[in-house]
Order: structure tokens, then sequence, then C-alpha cells
């Protein structure tokens, strides 16, 4: 009896690495099928930008920056925009690094904070410049970052939602539909 239960194991066990072999041969071919063209034809469009990572690398310069500078209390910013061109070559247009501080409560308490000058100082003129001399026109998309280390008061949160309008004005209308705007995740 026992023995005749090792040979209907002994046959269970082909039958059942053949079950195995077919599973695991599907998988394979559904990935082959499946997947390897999904990913061949997401990388096809040459886009290799990343806003969370563009992000990333506009916070750490502003951090070395900030463990060079004494800038205690102050407000860190800087802004970038990047042109990507149809074959998905980028192109970077950064800002300098705005400490921010606050101005005399005659003027704007605002004007001076890192995020406004980031906007004033360096993303409109550089739109513009930019507009006037056919480069946007060249361009697939147009992504604009700004950075802001530490903390975003409240009026220049409301005043960043108004500012997409202000930049899609400066570029030319076939491409005010290429911008990606302000990344808002704050």
């Amino acid at each position: 009896m026992l023995q005749q239960r090792g040979r209907r194991q002994e046959q269970r066990d082909p039958l059942r690495f053949l079950w195995v072999l077919l599973i695991i041969l599907a998988a394979l071919g559904a990935i082959y099928i499946y997947v390897i063209p999904f990913l061949a034809s997401s990388g096809s469009s040459g886009s290799s930008f990343d806003p969370h990572e563009e992000a990333l690398q506009l916070a750490l310069k502003v951090q070395d920056y900030r463990k060079n500078h004494r800038t205690i209390g102050r407000n860190l910013g800087m802004g970038e925009i990047v042109l990507e061109a149809s074959d998905g070559t980028l192109t970077r247009y950064s800002s300098p690094i705005y400490v921010g501080e606050k101005a005399s409560a005659s003027y704007d308490p605002n004007a001076n904070h890192s995020e406004r000058r980031t906007h004033d100082l360096f993303l409109l003129p550089t739109l513009k410049l930019l507009q006037d001399n056919g480069t946007l026109d060249k361009a697939q998309n147009i992504s604009i970052l700004i950075f802001s280390q530490v903390f975003v008061c409240p009026t220049c949160l409301a005043d960043m939602r108004g500012w997409w309008k202000a930049y899609k004005s400066e570029v030319s209308p076939q491409n005010a539909t290429n911008c990606l705007g302000i990344n808002r995740e704050l």
C-alpha cells in the first residue's frame, strides 16, 4: 500500500510541475505581450521631466545656500522654467536664490517674500524674454516651478493662485495650452 502511494505521488509530481511551468510561461507571455510594449511606448515620448524630482533639486540648491549663508529666520526660495522640445530635450532656466523678508508696513509687506521676488524678478521677465526671442514657440511643454523654503504666508499663497494667468499672458496663445503651470504641492 505504501508503494502504491509512492507511485501515485510520482505520477502527480510531473503533472504538478507541468502546471507550474505552464503558469510561469503564461505570466512571462503576458509580460512580453502587454507590459513590455506599454513601457516602450511610454518611454518613447522622450520626456524625462519629473516635476517632483525637479522641485527636490531646487530644494537641495536652496538648502546648500542656507548652509553657507547666514539666513536665520529668513525664507529662501527660487524658481525654474523648464522647456521641453518635441524630441524630449529639456532646457532649464533657474533663478537666483531669493532671501525673503518683510517690507515696511507702508509698502506691501509681502513684496519682499522669496516667492514674490521669484515671480516678479525672475519668472515674469524671463518668460517675456523667452517669448520675445521666439524660444517659447519652439517648446512643446513649458513647466514653471517655484520653491519656497520654510513657509508661504496665506496672502502670498492666495496671490500664487492668480499667477497662472500672468504666466499664460506672457506666452503666445499657441503655447499657453502647453504650460504645465505651477506645481501647487506646497
